[in-house]
C-alpha cells in the first residue's frame, strides 16, 4: 500500500519520525482543506494513544489503516500484547474500527458509514481544567 501511495502523483506521502505525529499532521491537513490517511501497525497504535484524544476533542475526520501485528503465529513475541490490545484501546479512545480480515470484507471497511454526518453529532469541549 506504501508503494502504491508514493507511485500515485496525486498523493503526497509524508515519512514521520512517530506514529503520533501522523494524527496532527491529518489535523493541520484537514484545517487547510486536504484529507488523508495514516498508516500504521498496530504498535503504532500504542504512540498515538494520546494524539486521539485530540481527535476526539476537535471531531476532525481520521482515517487509519492499521496492519495488525501479534496474531496469526506471529514470529516477534514483543509484538502480540499490543497486537492483542489495538482494536480495544482504539475503541476506548472513541475510534470507530472495522476489521478486513479478508479480501471480502476490505470493501465494507472502505464504505463504512460515517456517523459524524448522520447523528449530528457536534464537536466536543476539551478542558484541561480540573472538575
Amino acid at each position: 500500500m506504501i508503494q502504491l501511495a508514493n507511485a500515485d502523483e496525486a498523493m503526497t506521502s509524508v515519512i514521520l519520525t512517530t506514529e503520533q505525529e501522523g494524527v496532527a499532521y491529518l489535523a493541520g491537513a484537514w484545517l487547510g482543506g486536504e484529507r488523508g490517511a495514516l498508516l500504521t501497525q498496530s504498535s503504532g497504535v500504542g504512540n498515538c494513544l494520546n494524539s486521539l484524544a485530540m481527535q476526539a476533542c476537535a471531531r476532525f475526520p481520521l482515517s487509519m489503516v492499521v496492519t495488525m501485528r501479534g496474531e496469526w503465529a506471529e514470529f516477534n513475541p514483543a509484538q502480540i500484547p499490543m497486537g492483542q490490545a489495538t482494536e480495544a484501546a482504539l475503541r476506548l479512545m472513541g475510534v470507530l474500527t472495522w476489521r478486513a480480515d479478508r479480501p471480502t470484507t476490505s470493501s465494507r471497511c472502505c464504505t463504512a458509514p460515517r456517523p459524524w454526518r448522520s447523528t449530528g453529532m457536534r464537536p466536543a469541549r476539551c478542558s484541561s481544567a480540573s472538575v
